[in-house]
């Protein structure tokens, strides 16, 4: 795995996101961190998979697109999201 690539598209995530979406902004750099850290036990696969995916055919998610995704994933892992379910 290429990890400075990894890192340098997570950090295109938080650029990308710090004003439009900051749950998503902050997710990447958790994530970020985590790797920085070596603390690889804190990033999943469906992690960076999920990061990936908010970069689709050269055009990146809707904010509102990108942050419902990342509460999704949180909310599949029991985590709370500070969001009311319906």
């Amino acid at each position: 795995m290429d990890i400075n690539g990894l890192q340098e598209y997570i950090a295109t995530v938080i650029s990308q996101y710090s004003t439009s979406s900051p749950v998503v902004a902050n997710y990447a750099d958790e994530i970020y961190m985590a790797i920085e850290d070596g603390n690889w036990e804190r990033v999943s696969l469906l992690d960076i998979i999920t990061l990936q995916r908010l970069h689709a055919d050269g055009s990146w998610y809707d904010p509102n697109y990108a942050q419902n995704t990342i509460y999704k994933l949180l909310e599949s892992r029991k985590q709370a999201t500070g969001i009311v379910s319906y």
